[in-house]
């Protein structure tokens, strides 16, 4: 069997936690699988981020990944089922959503749909993006085999709104770097890059990813102004690139600011921006509490990260945040400000609740293993054929 798996779609200048999964499912397939031939489409700029060297897999190159956005979608779209029709592809595997509108006839396709906020929460992603981005993904209905989702509730919206029966749907739940999330001690090192942050150790709350409105951080920040009344050791910090600060969404954007001003919380509200991969650990580690706000995920490998750290969780009980938390944290509503300050003060407050939800935090971090999601994979490959 032949499988092409598309690498270009996240830009290597700037890498996420997508370029992270590449690398390391690709490592588990070289382990696993020494059978099935493996074409990488990779980049001039991305290729040397692989390092499996093995007979069974090879390199091909597609010219340009997502440094150029408009140029990689044109290079999925026609230069990719080229590449499928010269090497006689059987799995074309793409992790973006989409596929590509024409395929060879001999080419199986696989669609990893991990994001289905454009049938979700429209209004967060404007017109243009919403249109495009669920024409590709009715088009892509019509070239898969079969679908991937990263959540039972990412299967559901697949089946609801792509209309797609169920059989064609398999839940494949995403992984998490062991060898870097973990509850291992701090080294100093690692400390040292806490108080170059003005942060100290366990007296902060913590929120990662981008700042976007569906991510719902002004909640997230009502909350907190609450908290800091009665707890005032504590200091909020937010990790992740600022989407909202300019153009049509400085309204929003200007509203948090206003709330953190008016509170007289600017040195208790920091906003650090993008974190190399590497250096999450640390944060998570730091934190006494992490908080997903979010009014809806697909998967939040957020949550995971920081259980995987030993650091206790509260997230909303909407999409697949309370899918992936289980039992391991608290939920909450994420329209509720006074829930999600009633479950920090209960998680600040109770020190025995707090142990509990570390231990049973690591244990359910565990599950989500490269090994566990690429032998899944495999098995998508073969019944494909």
């Amino acid at each position: 069997m032949k499988i092409a798996f598309n690498t270009l779609i996240d830009n290597p200048m700037k890498p996420t936690g997508s370029m992270v999964f590449f690398v390391k499912i690709l490592e588990e397939f070289a382990r696993i699988d020494k059978v099935n031939e493996y074409y990488i489409l990779v980049s001039p700029k991305n290729g040397h981020l692989f390092k499996v060297v093995q007979e069974n897999f090879h390199y091909v190159n597609c010219f340009v990944s997502q440094e150029k956005r408009f140029l990689r979608i044109f290079v999925s779209q026609f230069v990719i089922p080229l590449k499928l029709w010269q090497y006689k592809i059987d799995i074309y595997f793409s992790p973006q959503n989409i596929s590509p509108f024409i395929i060879p006839n001999r080419s199986k396709v696989i669609v990893y749909l991990y994001g289905t906020h454009h049938w979700r929460k429209v209004e967060y992603l404007g017109l243009l993006r919403t249109v495009y981005r669920r024409i590709v993904s009715f088009l892509a209905k019509y070239q898969t085999e079969q679908f991937v989702a990263n959540s039972q509730t990412c299967k559901t919206d697949i089946m609801e709104n792509l209309r797609v029966s169920f059989s064609k749907i398999t839940v494949v739940y995403e992984a998490l770097d062991h060898s870097l999330f973990n509850n291992q001690s701090l080294t100093t090192s690692e400390i040292q890059l806490l108080h170059e942050s003005n942060l100290e150790l366990k007296k902060y709350i913590l929120f990662v990813s981008m700042i976007n409105h569906y991510k719902n951080i002004k909640t997230l920040i009502e909350a907190f102004v609450k908290l800091a009344l009665e707890f005032s050791e504590y200091r909020l910090l937010l990790i992740g690139r600022n989407e909202i600060e300019s153009g049509k969404n400085r309204k929003y954007w200007y509203s948090i600011q206003n709330i953190i001003n008016e509170n007289a919380l600017n040195e208790k509200v920091k906003f650090i921006g993008h974190v190399p991969h590497h250096q999450l650990p640390t944060f998570y580690k730091g934190a006494k509490i992490f908080v997903q706000p979010s009014f809806y995920e697909t998967f939040g490998k957020t949550v995971i990260e920081s259980m995987a750290c030993g650091t206790p969780v509260i997230g909303s009980n909407t999409g697949a945040t309370l899918e992936v938390i289980g039992d391991a944290g608290l939920t909450f509503d994420p329209h509720s400000t006074d829930e999600l300050y009633k479950n920090l003060k209960l998680l600040l407050n109770d020190f025995s609740l707090y142990g509990y939800f570390i231990k049973k935090g690591i244990e359910r971090a565990s599950q989500f293993t490269f090994k566990n999601q690429a032998e899944s994979l495999i098995s998508v490959f073969s019944n494909a054929l």
